[in-house]
């Protein structure tokens, strides 16, 4: 089973439960069908496709991010809250993330939990592969960031044929670093941290101002102002570091919750 989808359905089926899949930011993954079993938490999770900071916090008080194994959420009527079961989803004593089933009448028995862990045991390999692949490409367009040649050549030599130009350099700003989840960007998306600044090598292929609406979201949802710099066309991956440079000049102008591009700067550059 190599879909995270098809493994939140597969367990919807063989708990006989609504199911959602979510990372261990709480960002929503995959879900199965609901029918008419549904509370406001769980909707307003899908339809923001991620749980809010309050939501996060009830639940991580029952210590699901520790658990290894399956944790009753009991149901709060005053939130309209269901009862829920959570299985965690962990992969070499590392949480990736939760498979939760509303369970309001507690009818999954421990055992039917029990039998549904090894799907969870495979959503955490797959979640720990791809953190994985981001995390090399991450280091590989930081190397196209490098003021060595070598490495830049060495960067874009294995970046060719994963990416194709021309494409849109951006630098996302904030006054103190902080995460931003390279899995809810579009897969053709590649970033980096590159002292202290998120960097996205946007195709021509994928929407530019839908890709930077998405991650200035993303951070502001931690309260960070956002500055954002691009610069276009990068015509090749040998370009991205010009590109970046000047991206960051203006990063550097932009006012914060405002995007500037290096090709209308004028004296600013």
């Amino acid at each position: 089973m190599d879909d995270l989808q098809e493994i939140a359905e597969h367990a919807a089926g063989l708990l006989q439960a609504p199911a959602t899949l979510e990372d261990r930011d709480f960002h929503l993954v995959a879900y199965a069908a609901h029918g008419d079993t549904i509370d406001p938490v769980r909707l307003d999770s899908i339809l923001r496709r991620r749980a809010t900071g309050t939501v996060r916090a009830r639940f991580e008080s029952h210590g699901i991010a520790r658990a290894k194994g399956p944790v009753r959420i009991p149901a709060d009527p005053s939130l309209g809250q269901l009862g829920r079961l959570c299985l965690p989803v962990r992969w070499n004593n590392v949480t990736y993330g939760y498979l939760w089933l509303l369970d309001d009448e507690e009818r999954i028995t421990p055992d039917q939990a029990a039998e549904a862990m090894p799907l969870c045991d495979r959503a955490a390999l797959l979640m720990a592969r791809q953190a994985r692949e981001r995390d090399d490409l991450g280091w590989k367009v930081a190397d196209l960031l490098s003021t060595h040649p070598e490495p830049r050549t060495r960067a874009a030599d294995d970046l060719t044929g994963i990416t194709a130009p021309p494409f849109t350099v951006a630098v996302l700003r904030t006054p103190s670093p902080e995460p931003l989840n390279p899995w809810l960007l579009p897969h053709s998306v590649l970033t980096t941290f590159w002292q202290r600044d998120h960097v996205l090598l946007i195709p021509a292929t994928t929407s530019t101002p839908t890709t930077l609406d998405r991650a200035r979201l993303l951070l502001e949802e931690r309260n960070a102002p956002v500055q954002i710099g691009v610069h276009s066309p990068c015509p090749t991956l040998d370009d991205v570091h010009e590109s970046w440079q000047r991206a960051r000049v203006a990063a550097r102008v932009a006012t914060p919750g405002e995007t500037r591009d290096w090709n209308t700067l004028g004296a600013l550059r």
